[in-house]
This record gives structure tokens, C-alpha cells and sequence, in this order.
């Protein structure tokens, strides 16, 4: 049985959202992954390997020198037919359903382990698989604990089996999403505490999964075992 880690977006912002104060090195954010999760589950796995998605071009060599992906594409930001105010969710769906395109190329076993994450993470508790390994047996989807599953889902990283995620992630859900995108949809819209109704990227996490079984890990948690990179 092999690990696959799928990686999507960009090597993150050091000051916040959409690269401010400039993006990582890919040596940084290569190196929270290595440490947090591939050093954990060798022992545990055959195999792990890397497919990625990204748009930092300017990076794609330092990016294929420390991620040495099995399967790759970086190329230059697409332009997508949302509003300005979801352009970087729009981007973001993009990318995780590229990178999931690349996986398959890759012909995994069906019982293959696949975590679906992002560049930037810092894996505060290393993610070991084998504690979970009943849960993916079972198909679940796992994602860090959230307050609300059947509303909103943390959307920093999930994981399950290979056969599970590929009935979810098709071009048919894409196109569905984006869709719901671009015309303002309210199954991808959340009210906030404020009332204010807006696009979500937990929410249009939760709408992709709301036909898996889904299950929110108690026991590893965003903010405090798995949170974006807050170092330079």
C-alpha cells in the first residue's frame, strides 16, 4: 500500500492570502511536509509519492528539486469567468481538481492512501496515517476536527482511499461547483454570524463531499496540530 500526497495552489504567502509579502521557498514548505508527514509514515508505507498542481512558475525548478513529483503541473495563473471577489476560490477549486487529474494519470491502486493538501502547511502534530487506517478501510473522508460537518469543512487538508476520492473528485463535480461559482449558487454560499451571506471555500468543501462519508478528526485538529505556515 502507497501514500499519494496530492498538492495543490500556491507555496503561500508570508505576510497572507494570494502570495503577500511574498511566497515561500519551496525548500521551506517542502521541508514542513517532510517533516510532518513523510518522515512519520515511511515505516507505515511501501510507497510515497508526490503529485502536485501549482502556479508558481517562477519557482518550478526549486519546486521539482524538493518535491521530486511523480507527476506535475506548474504553469501560469488561468483566468476564470467569477466575480473578482472569487477569483482566488475559483483558482483554488481549479488546482485541487488539476492535481487529483495528475493522480489518476498515475494509475494508484485502489486502496492507495491519498491526502489532498496545500503547499503551506506547518504540521504542528505529525499526520500519521496508520491511527486512521480503519477509518480509510471504511471509505471515510477524513478532514481536521470542525465545528459543523454537514455545513462547512476544514478545508486545509482531507484524506481517504484512492477508490473513494476518485468516484467524488470527476470533471462532472467540477463543473457543478464551478457553476454554482459563477452564478452565485447558495449551495456555495455560507451566512456568517453577522448574517452576511458569502461564497465559502468550507462550504464548497462540504457541498463537493455532502454524498461520502465524511468524518471530522476529534483527535487532529486545525489551528492546533495542522495550521498555514506562520514563520519566514
Amino acid at each position: 500500500m502507497n501514500l499519494k500526497i496530492v498538492l495543490s495552489g500556491i507555496l503561500g504567502g508570508k505576510s497572507g492570502k494570494d502570495g503577500q509579502g511574498g511566497f515561500y521557498k519551496a525548500e521551506t514548505t517542502y521541508n514542513e511536509l517532510l517533516e510532518g508527514v513523510i518522515k512519520p509514515n515511511k515505516k507505515y508505507f511501501d510507497e510515497i509519492d508526490i503529485v502536485l498542481h501549482c502556479w508558481n512558475t517562477e519557482q518550478e525548478a526549486d519546486i521539482l528539486h524538493h518535491y521530486k513529483p511523480t507527476s506535475y503541473k506548474i504553469e501560469k495563473q488561468k483566468k476564470f469567468g467569477v466575480e473578482q471577489a472569487s477569483k482566488r476560490r475559483a483558482s483554488k477549486l481549479y488546482s485541487m481538481f488539476e492535481s487529483f487529474e495528475l493522480l489518476k494519470e498515475t494509475e494508484p491502486n485502489p486502496r492507495d492512501v491519498v491526502l489532498m493538501t496545500r503547499f503551506d502547511l506547518s504540521y504542528i502534530t505529525s499526520l500519521q496515517f496508520e491511527k486512521y487506517q480503519p477509518k480509510i478501510n471504511k471509505n471515510k473522508v477524513c478532514f481536521p476536527g470542525t465545528t459543523n460537518e454537514s455545513i462547512r469543512l476544514n478545508d486545509l487538508l482531507y484524506f481517504s482511499n484512492y477508490k473513494t476520492l476518485e468516484s467524488t473528485l470527476t470533471d462532472e463535480m467540477y463543473d457543478d461547483i464551478y457553476n454554482c461559482m459563477r452564478h452565485k449558487n447558495e449551495r456555495v454560499m455560507y451566512i456568517n454570524s453577522k448574517g452576511v451571506k458569502r461564497m465559502d471555500n468550507h462550504t464548497i468543501i462540504a457541498e463537493i463531499f455532502k454524498d461520502c462519508s465524511v468524518v471530522s478528526l476529534s483527535d487532529y485538529l486545525a489551528q492546533s496540530d495542522v495550521y498555514p505556515i506562520r514563520k519566514t
